[in-house]
Formats: structure tokens, sequence, C-alpha cells
């Protein structure tokens, strides 16, 4: 039998206590961390529109006098003449802001998109909201002035003749073939087809989803959004000074309506991940929580097991061996026993990953997330075990103690 493998038979219960403690921590932490990174990698994503400068507002209770696309044009000639306002326009929803979406499938001209549509959100889009949004064209251009049209996704009316769809989408139904020019058959009344006039940037769904499709949309012209939000582009750095105008401007053509929103987009933003920032620092804490668990419990064991055996040791000395080959067994020692509970804990990370699949709709944890949770448990008992091992090889070859 090996040096290692006898000296831990012999000493079974300090070892069995890192196993326990590695095999936990590896299954829990490896859930964890991989938890936080996804909650990081919503916090970092990308809306697809400049949004620091930008401001929404909804509004209920208009006046029943009048049409409401004449009222709509009023607020949003009021809106534009306020001060330090530079872009104005309807919209049927923002990302981010948990208002309502339409959501319908599309495939390329000839396709049957009942059957190999590919699902996509659909923004309706007055006259300026690529400017007003601050999106960015991949390719293509903007919608031009006759190509907006009166259309609702609830009335039979002809769907718009022209497209824009983001960078996502492009490349999920054209793959790296140029998107523009090419059509499109929408899951419409009639299943109409749409020319993609132009390629923007990745835009985000109003509420995200867990289905990997958040930034394939479809942005249709339209001359009346229904319901639809006043999106503002205020001067650089005025967006608080152009919010107030803004109110201001919409009471001013109307002192009976409500403001349900009033905004800066950026707000809009942070308030939507206070809950995941919220997560982050959780998981983060109970991480950092059971890893310095780990490496306390490795290093009172080791110290307990240092007592244990200071004759043991006292008596490899004596017949010669080494400072630095004493460490070395120790080391080694820690090294078994730790990617023993790591092995264990694999087994258990992988059950635990496939119950929160099942439970919270979260993804698999790739194997490289793994190796890399293995490799940090193991540096970590390495570097636990280190000043126990170095007391171990400092103890004097005379030393005789209890125990052994």
């Amino acid at each position: 039998m090996h040096p290692i493998i006898r000296a831990l038979a012999r000493h079974k219960l300090p070892a069995m206590i890192i196993v326990v403690e590695v095999a936990m921590a590896c299954a829990v932490v490896s859930n964890t961390l991989y938890l936080l990174s996804t909650f990081a990698s919503r916090v970092n994503l990308s809306t697809g529109m400049d949004g620091d400068d930008v401001l929404w507002l909804r509004s209920s209770g208009l006046p029943t006098t009048g049409t409401p696309t004449s009222s709509d044009e009023a607020d949003a000639v009021a809106v534009r003449g306020a001060a330090h306002v530079r872009h104005v326009a309807r919209v049927s929803a923002l990302p981010l802001t948990n208002t309502a979406s339409y959501r319908f499938k599309v495939g390329v001209d000839g396709d049957d998109v009942d059957i190999a549509g590919t699902a996509a959100g659909m923004y309706l889009w007055g006259k300026g909201a690529v400017q007003a949004l601050g999106v960015r064209l991949m390719s293509g251009r903007d919608f031009l002035p006759e190509e907006y049209v009166e259309f609702s996704p609830f009335s039979d009316g002809p769907a718009p003749a022209s497209v824009l769809i983001t960078r996502a989408l492009a490349v999920r139904l054209f793959g790296s073939v140029d998107a523009v020019g090419r059509r499109l058959r929408l899951q419409l009344n009639g299943q109409p087809s749409a020319t993609v006039v132009g390629v923007i940037d990745d835009l985000l769904s109003p509420s995200l989803r867990h289905g990997g499709d958040d930034a394939n949309q479809v942005i249709l012209p339209v001359l009346r959004v229904p319901g639809g939000l006043l999106v503002v582009r205020a001067e650089r750095s005025h967006a608080s000074q152009a919010l107030d105008a803004a109110k201001r401007a919409l009471f001013g053509v109307s002192h009976a309506r409500i403001l349900t929103k009033a905004e800066l987009f950026s707000q809009t933003e942070h308030e939507y991940f206070r809950g995941d920032r919220s997560m982050i620092w959780t998981l983060a804490m109970i991480s950092a929580f059971l890893t310095l668990l780990t490496a306390i419990s490795i290093v009172s064991i080791s110290n307990y097991w240092l007592i244990q055996r200071r004759r043991s040791i006292g008596i490899r000395r004596a017949l010669g061996a080494r400072r630095s080959q004493i460490i070395a067994h120790f080391l080694a020692e820690n090294l078994v026993v730790v990617a023993s509970g790591a092995a264990l804990g694999l087994a258990g990370a992988v059950v635990l990953n496939t119950a929160m699949m099942r439970w919270f709709e979260v993804g698999r944890m790739p194997a490289s997330w793994l190796i890399w949770i293995v490799l940090l448990l193991l540096g970590l008992g390495q570097a636990a075990v280190i000043m126990p091992a170095w007391r171990a090889s400092r103890i004097h070859p005379g030393a005789i103690a209890a125990g052994g």
C-alpha cells in the first residue's frame, strides 16, 4: 500500500471530513457561481439603443375631442418644442420596460411560418424613432416617409411592406448573407411578405425571456401607435431638464391627462435589473462564505492532523527525511483528499444543476465550468495546507508526542 494511502487509512475521520466539506463546496459553489455569472451577463446586456439621454412618457385620461391621431400629433409637437429636446417619436414599447409587447413568427419568403417560422418580437415605430432611440443601423437604411402606414396587429388591414430587423434575427434567418433587400414572410393575417430595408443592432425585448430569442425583433413602420409610448431624446447631459419640460408641455396640451409613466430610460434600466444585482451580491456572499469555510476546515483539520502525527513525523525526520519531503508528503495527501471530494462534488453539482434546470429554468452548466471549479478547489486545498505542512517540516527529529 502506498504510504499516502496508508496514512489516510490510519486517519479516516479527518480525511472523510475534508472529503465531505470539499464535495459540498464543489456542488454548491459551482452552481452558485454559475448562477452569478448568468445574472451578471443579464445585467451587462446591451439594450441595443443609446439610452443615456432618452426619456419616455405614457399618458392616460386624454380628452375625447378630436381623433387619437390628432392627439398624438399635438403631444409630439408640444414636446418637440420643449427645452433641451432633440427628437420625439411614438413607439409601441421599449426594451426592459415590461410594457405590452407583440410576438409572432417570421420566416424567409416562401416558407410556411406556422410550421418553420422563427419566434420574434414585434415593435411598432412611428416617424423619427431611429433617431429618438439612438439605435445603430448595421446595414441598409431607415424607413422612408411613404413607408409608414396605418396598421395594427389586431386589424385586418395590410401590413407594412418594409421592415427593419435586428442583427440576431438576420443571422438566424439568412446566416452570413446580407439581409437587406431580402423578403420575409410574417405571421399576420394572410401571411403577408415584407422587404428588409435595414438591419439594426440587437434590440432587447420589453421583458427578457428564457428562450434565448430576446434580440430577435422585427420593426414595423406605422403612422399611429395605439396606446404607445412617447420617446424623447434630450440634449446631451440635459435629460432631467428635458423630462421636466416634456411633462409641462404635455399638461399644456391637456390638463385632464394622467402621466402613468415619466422617467429616464437609464432609471428604467437600473430598476429592471435591481433584483438581478441583489441576487449577484447574495450568490457572491454564499460562494465566498462556503469557500472560506472550506479553507478554514482544511487548515483546522490539517493542524489537528499534525498534532496527532507529531511523533511519526519526528521519527521520519530522525530517519533522514528532509523538510521538503515532509511538505511534499502533506501536499500530496491533501491533493488526494481534495481530489476525492471534488470527484464526489462533481456528481453533486450535475445533480443540483439538473434539478435547477427543471425547477427554475436555468441553463445547463458547461463542462468547462466544472473543470475550473475543480482546479479552484485543488488550488484552495494546496494553499490551505501550506502552513500546516510548513509547521510539520519544522518538527525537531527528536520530537516525541502522544499519539501518531
